[in-house]
C-alpha cells in the first residue's frame, strides 16, 4: 500500500525564495521520505515511536498550559472563611429575609453609620443582628473545613 501511494504523501512545493525557504522545504520532504522508509522497513517499531512521540508532546504541551495558567483555584469549602465573607453572606442573607421597606431603612441607617464617621451612633439593631449571624456562619463553615481535614478516604491516588 505504501510503496503505490508514497509520491502522494510527500508534499510538492516549488518554492523559491532567496533566504532560505527552499532548504526548509526539502529538509520537510527527506524527514518525510525518511519516515516512509522506516514504515516500511520497521512499521511496529515506527508506530510506536510516532505514538510515544505524540504522547511526550501532548504532556509537555500539558504542562506547559498548566503551568502558564497558574496555580489552581483554591476551593472555598476547604479553606476557613474570614470574618468579612461571613458578614457579606449575613449581610445577603438579612437582605433576603427582609421585606423592601426594612431594606431600604438598613440602607439609610447604614449609610449614617459609615459615611458620618465621628457622630456617636447607637450601633443599629440590624447591625447587630448581621453580626451574630456573621460569627454563626463563620463557626459554622470553619467546623465543616475542620471535618472535611478529619476524614480522609481509604484510598487516595492525588493530594488535592
Amino acid at each position: 500500500f505504501l510503496q503505490e501511494n508514497k509520491s502522494q504523501l510527500l508534499p510538492r512545493f516549488h518554492i523559491q525564495d532567496p533566504r532560505g525557504t527552499i532548504m526548509v522545504v526539502k529538509q520537510v520532504q527527506n524527514a518525510i521520505r525518511l519516515f516512509l522508509r522506516r514504515l516500511d522497513t520497521h512499521p511496529m517499531t515506527t508506530t510506536c515511536l510516532t505514538v510515544g512521540g505524540f504522547a511526550a508532546a501532548g504532556i509537555v504541551t500539558w504542562n506547559v498550559l498548566e503551568f502558564l495558567e497558574g496555580p489552581p483555584a483554591v476551593d472555598p469549602k476547604k479553606q476557613p472563611m474570614t470574618l468579612e465573607e461571613a458578614r457579606l453572606r449575613a449581610m445577603i442573607e438579612n437582605a433576603q429575609s427582609s421585606d423592601w421597606r426594612e431594606n431600604l431603612d438598613n440602607a439609610v441607617t447604614a449609610q449614617e453609620q459609615f459615611m458620618l464617621p465621628g457622630r456617636p451612633h447607637e450601633k443599629p439593631k440590624f447591625m447587630e443582628e448581621i453580626d451574630r449571624r456573621s460569627l454563626e456562619i463563620m463557626k459554622e463553615q470553619h467546623e465543616e473545613v475542620a471535618k472535611e481535614k478529619q476524614r480522609k478516604p481509604t484510598t487516595r491516588v492525588w493530594n488535592d
